[in-house]
């Protein structure tokens, strides 16, 4: 699916309770169905670098992640090769200089969810060298010309949950009558009543389809680790 699909499908929902659509509030609430789902599964990898603006700040040894890392790398290389991972106490333990070592790396270690360490200062930095590959939130839409699309990071079967997410958060407009007589009154009742179930089914419909996406991501999982 794309923006424009997943717009038409609230729009028309929202024109049928007599609303008027928003594409800005559709956008901004469709983003936050993107951070929710990059919560709830690890379904983009992103790509950072010590180049300027690449993302990642060097230290020494210690590497900080960008905010917009999910956990620790699945990838670190050095000027294109991989580099192995390690463990700080065996590293301590029979190399218990390497805090002091300088030169290309060929071995991370994890410290924290947001840091690494390299088994030596690497020189050069802000050339691009180094890479780091890992979880990262989903992209975001946007209307800018050439952007990427972040449904083509989602399991078909689960792209409609953005826009029953849309449905469900869209504010409740009373229903228009012409009079307070007693049956206009009943209709107004009867309407509002109408649009608070449609918010409350969209929102099941978003969490079944929150749901499906975790089997979905969990069956992934086990194929990629089977023998």
């Amino acid at each position: 699916m794309t923006f424009a699909e997943i717009h038409d499908f609230v729009a028309a929902v929202e024109r049928k309770e007599g609303g008027t659509p928003n594409r800005s509030f559709y956008l901004t609430l469709a983003n936050q169905w993107c951070r929710l789902v990059s919560r709830r599964a690890s379904l983009y990898i992103g790509d950072w670098t010590d180049a300027t603006e690449g993302g990642l700040s060097v230290d020494g040894y210690r590497v900080t992640l960008p905010t917009g890392s999910r956990g620790l790398p699945t990838e670190v290389s050095w000027n294109g090769s991989v580099l192995a991972v390690a463990d700080v106490a065996v590293l301590d333990l029979w190399e218990p200089g390497w805090r002091s070592v300088t030169g290309d790396p060929g071995r991370w270690m994890p410290e924290t969810p947001r840091t690494i360490l390299l088994d030596s200062a690497p020189t050069g930095t802000g050339a691009g060298l180094l890479v780091i590959r890992g979880p990262s939130y989903l992209p975001a839409f946007s209307d800018e010309e050439g952007a990427v699309n972040p449904l083509d990071w989602v399991p078909e079967s689960a792209q409609l949950g953005c826009a029953h997410y849309i449905i469900s958060m869209l504010p409740i407009e009373q229903p228009k009558i012409p009079n307070t007589s007693p049956e206009a009154m009943l209709y107004a009742q009867a309407e509002l009543t109408s649009r608070q179930q449609t918010r409350q089914t969209h929102a099941a419909l978003y969490r079944e389809l929150l749901g499906e996406l975790d089997s979905v991501v969990l069956t992934s999982t086990r194929r990629q680790f089977a023998y």
